[in-house]
Parts: structure tokens; sequence; C-alpha cells
């Protein structure tokens, strides 16, 4: 029920072809896009994916530490798995990936990879704030 219904659509054989055809166009054009230049290609890739993965990780941290403190000190006496530093090794692993992501934005060649990130990040919070919204309607 994630997907919006007329990607979803199935013909009479049960196949749903509005969203093979997107991908087939998603995928043609990554293909393109390396012939064309495959070595910036396939290096924009990387550094943007790994950026968005560094705000995943990022927002793990701070959630982690958050849903640790709203715990209540007889709760988090009785923790049944303790983190070891806590909660300075989850303040210096959001502290590292703060640099790295400032160490992007001030690289000139990775800027554009950065905000691409950026820009999907974005996107997807507010597809996440368009479908909760539509789920409470």
């Amino acid at each position: 029920g994630d997907a919006p219904q007329w990607l979803a659509q199935v013909n009479r054989r049960h196949v749903p072809t509005r969203s093979v055809l997107m991908g087939s166009i998603a995928g043609f054009a990554g293909i393109l896009a390396a012939t064309l230049s495959p070595g910036k290609v396939f290096a924009f890739l990387v550094n943007a994916s790994g950026a968005l993965m560094l705000f995943i990780y990022l927002l793990t941290a701070v959630a982690q530490l958050r849903l640790r403190y709203q715990r209540d000190a007889a709760t988090h006496a009785a923790l049944p798995l303790r983190m070891w530093w806590h909660p300075w090794g989850s303040y210096a692993a959001i502290a590292a990936m703060a640099a790295v992501l400032l160490a992007m934005a001030l690289t000139p060649a990775l800027r554009s990879q950065l905000a691409v990130s950026l820009l999907a990040l974005l996107l997807a919070a507010g597809a996440y704030r368009l479908v909760a919204q539509r789920r409470r309607a």
C-alpha cells in the first residue's frame, strides 16, 4: 500500500506494467549516462549514495540518543543490552559524520553529490509526510 495506486495497477496477466516500464526507463537512463561519461557517473553515484548513507546513520544515532533519554531512570537501569560508552560514543559518531558532510560541502568536486543527496533526503521526507497525512485522513 505504499506505492501510488496508478503505479501498482496490474494488467490482465497480473504484471505491474507501469512499474516495470518506469524501472526500465531508469535503468536505460543509467546505462546511457554511464556510456556517455563512464568515470564521472560512477563516481557521482558512489559519492551521492555515500552521503545518503551518512544521513541515515546520522539520523539513526540522533534517534538512538533521543529514545534512550526518553526512558525513565528505573527502566534505564534494567536495560537488557547496554551500549558501550553511552552517550559519548553516539556524540562522537554524530560529530564524525557531521565533519564528513561538512568536508563534502566544502570540497567543490563533492558539493554536487551532497546537494543531490540532500534533495533525495528532502524528497523522501516529503513523500513520507504526504503518505502519513493520507493515511490519517
